[in-house]
């Protein structure tokens, strides 16, 4: 039987890939070459090119373009994954450009799987750069009596992981791990980390127990493997004590953003103030002394973005007003998850406008919680379905004020007018 040569398997690949890019434009043509319209070359290319050419000889230049690793990355930026492994037949240039992509985000369990051959598999795992780590990665855990298992059993060993950015850490995923595990993944180029809600802990006998080895503490490692991390985030349950994340944040140098689920307000240290540009936190219904984490994040000046989800919490217009000295922000956004009757905002429209008019930069502003002015307006207009307020761009931002300060006003149909003009 006779084979095609390297030549015709090269010029398949690169019309297999050239026709993926056509269809993902939805410019496929199912017309014959008489028929069709379209006058570009390269549509004549991929469409009704002849399966037997004559032989071509490429200029130097067109071969170098074509080797270029900068534009063949833009190329492959846009295609799918089952493209992608097209691309890996064209020649040495693409194929390595390629990997890249199949490999950036790839799923830990073909990694692990023992259909790759061990001197692969460091020169994979080196090409990785997000990590969904899941609960059973790694272990190796038997299967049960009829056959299943929640984990793979003949995989072999999570191998080191040197050049991820970012790392998911799902539920219970961080349970019961040696050093040597935790280190595969914690590692000095990772600047990026979800820590979902009780990763530390599992479920025994329909109980959630925090299950730590003994002297191994995830968060130990973490913090000593990773100086170059640059946004953290934290879900509850977690059981981090201030003084620990104080030294974490004072060898942190990098550090920019923090998301703090409920659970963790004890977490927004003093530290923190001088280097966030961004904060995420939510406060949780049993926290009494909200109003201390209000005060707290009124002095971090750096801010740019800001939100803040509460649960059966009151905002007053004077813990509102001490934003006003977050002179940077640029998005505020303030969400309920608890009850409408418990979590209002008592502040006035002249009180918010004072706050956003401090605010030169400010984009972005949701405050999407029951307000007492708003109310007193959906009265008036027998609206009862607006809760929040809020202006999604700058351009909107003086016509927002003006409307505020309309509200101000002791003539409500002013207020009204304004409302429908707007």
């Amino acid at each position: 039987m006779k084979t095609k040569p390297s030549t015709a398997r090269r010029r398949d690949a690169i019309l297999d890939v050239l026709k993926a890019i056509e269809q993902q434009r939805y410019i496929e043509c199912r017309c014959t070459a008489r028929e069709c319209r379209y006058r570009s070359e390269a549509h004549k290319l991929v469409w009704h090119h002849d399966p037997y050419p004559p032989q071509l000889e490429p200029s130097p230049l067109l071969a170098r373009i074509g080797a270029l690793p900068e534009l063949v990355n833009k190329i492959l930026s846009h295609l799918d994954s089952g493209d992608l492994y097209k691309c890996v037949r064209v020649n040495k240039t693409w194929a390595r450009e390629a990997k890249r992509f199949i490999w950036h985000s790839a799923d830990l369990k073909h990694l692990l799987s023992t259909s790759i051959p061990d001197e692969r598999v460091p020169k994979y795992a080196a090409l990785i750069r997000h990590v969904n780590w899941q609960a059973f990665t790694s272990k190796h855990l038997e299967p049960d009596f009829w056959g299943y298992g929640p984990g793979f059993s003949t995989t072999r060993p999570i191998p080191s992981l040197p050049r991820i950015t970012s790392l998911d850490c799902e539920s219970s995923s961080l349970c019961d791990r040696t050093v040597e595990q935790l280190s595969s993944v914690f590692v000095p180029t990772l600047t990026q980390l979800v820590v979902q809600d009780d990763a530390a802990s599992r479920w025994d006998e329909g109980v959630l127990l925090r299950s730590e080895l003994w002297g191994v503490s995830w968060f130990d490692v973490m913090a000593q493997n990773c100086p170059l991390l640059t946004s953290i985030t934290l879900g509850s349950g977690l059981h981090i004590d201030t003084a620990t994340f104080d030294h974490f944040v004072t060898n942190a140098k990098h550090l920019k953003s923090v998301s703090l689920a409920s659970d963790n307000e004890h977490l927004l240290i003093e530290a923190l103030g001088p280097v966030l540009k961004s904060v995420k936190i939510a406060i949780g219904s049993d926290w009494e002394d909200y109003a201390i984490i209000l005060a707290q994040l009124s002095k971090m000046h750096a801010l740019q973005n800001l939100e803040l989800t509460v649960w059966d919490v009151p905002l007053t217009g004077s813990a509102m007003l001490k934003f006003k000295l977050l002179t940077r922000l640029e998005s505020f956004k303030v969400y309920t998850k608890g009850s409408y009757a418990l979590t209002r905002c008592s502040a006035t429209a002249g009180q918010l406008a004072e706050m956003i008019e401090a605010m030169p930069i400010l984009n972005e502003f949701r405050m999407m919680v029951p307000c007492e002015f708003i109310e007193s307006r959906s009265e008036l207009l027998e609206n009862e379905w607006e809760v929040g307020t809020y202006f999604d761009d700058r351009s909107c931002r003086q016509q927002y004020l003006d409307y505020l300060h309309e509200l101000t006003e002791e003539d409500r149909a002013n207020a009204v007018a304004v409302f429908y003009t707007t």
